[in-house]
């Protein structure tokens, strides 16, 4: 009986062997484990970018902050030099109303106009 089981147990480790359902296993077990690499070093990659791109998020928000805070200082430097100009037209404004209580000809008083022209002109307020 101990040789009629070994035999029969041959006989079946056999027909496995040679069953195409057997090699049609083994290479969809190979096939799926490559697609299981695959998917492994997908996943990998993607968090490798989700990462990168988280990344370049931060540096574009605080790129943001100081192009705003850059702008800011900008239109309160605009505004500070628009005030000077300001005090500069009142001041020439001032020089020229000296003179213009003495007597003057009438070229000097067009002279006084041009320059006083030429001084709004200069220290016109820039658009902030």
């Amino acid at each position: 009986m101990g040789d009629d089981l070994l035999d029969r147990s041959d006989a079946l480790d056999e027909r496995i062997a040679n069953s195409s359902d057997v090699d049609a296993l083994v290479k969809a077990s190979r096939r799926n484990w490559l697609l299981i690499r695959i998917l492994a070093v997908s996943v990998a990659l993607d968090l490798a970018l989700s990462a990168g791109v988280g990344y370049l998020a931060v540096q574009a928000r605080q790129t943001a902050a100081q192009a705003n805070s850059i702008q800011a200082q900008a239109r309160t430097a605009c505004a500070a030099a628009n005030q000077a100009r300001a005090g500069q037209i009142q001041l020439w404004h001032y020089v020229l109303d000296m003179t213009a209580a003495t007597s003057q000809t009438p070229e000097q008083e067009q002279q006084a106009a041009q320059f006083r022209a030429y001084i709004d002109q200069l220290f016109a307020p820039r658009r902030c």
